[in-house]
């Protein structure tokens, strides 16, 4: 493990999750360039049948992205605290690294989802209101769950990178 490794993670990683960010506000363009052409197609009791289907949907995934990661941290710190010098905490490192990466987009895409539920809710109904709400708490817990509320930092310091 060395400082280039580090660095390489720490950008891939907020590259992924701008981009997961990103295509929150893409979501919402697409949804006012479609819904402002017409008064809808799709019959509306079909959203109205499906919309307490999809907040619970939504909640599910306020719910998992939250548990991932704190189920993910509690992971990475015990290996943290637990960690010892020589060749093996560079394995252990590079493995926390890993575990890592695979925490923030499993979390990252859970945020995604709710805000792809409000995408198609929104586009059932033609209402703003079934998809912005969505799109709000989608990019709040992006924000909550960045880059810099993970223990990159603690991992870095372990092996002396920081």
């Amino acid at each position: 493990m060395n400082q280039t490794s580090l660095s390489q993670t720490r950008l891939a990683l907020r590259l992924m999750w701008g981009a997961f960010l990103f295509s929150i506000g893409a979501y919402a363009v697409a949804f006012v360039l479609v819904t402002g052409r017409g008064n809808g197609v799709l019959d509306s009791s079909l959203a109205t049948t499906l919309r307490p289907v999809f907040w619970l949907l939504g909640l599910a995934g306020v719910w998992g992205s939250v548990q991932a990661r704190r189920t993910f941290t509690r992971r990475l710190t015990a290996d943290s605290s637990t960690a010892t010098g020589g060749e093996e905490s560079g394995a252990e490192t590079a493995a926390a690294l890993d575990t890592l990466r695979v925490a923030c987009v499993i979390t990252w895409a859970m945020c995604e989802m709710v805000a792809i539920l409000g995408f198609v809710l929104g586009l059932l109904s033609y209402r703003t209101a079934d998809f912005f709400p969505f799109a709000l708490v989608a990019a709040a817990l992006l924000y909550a769950h960045r880059l810099e509320s993970w223990p990159l930092d603690q991992i870095a310091r372990r092996e002396g990178l920081s």
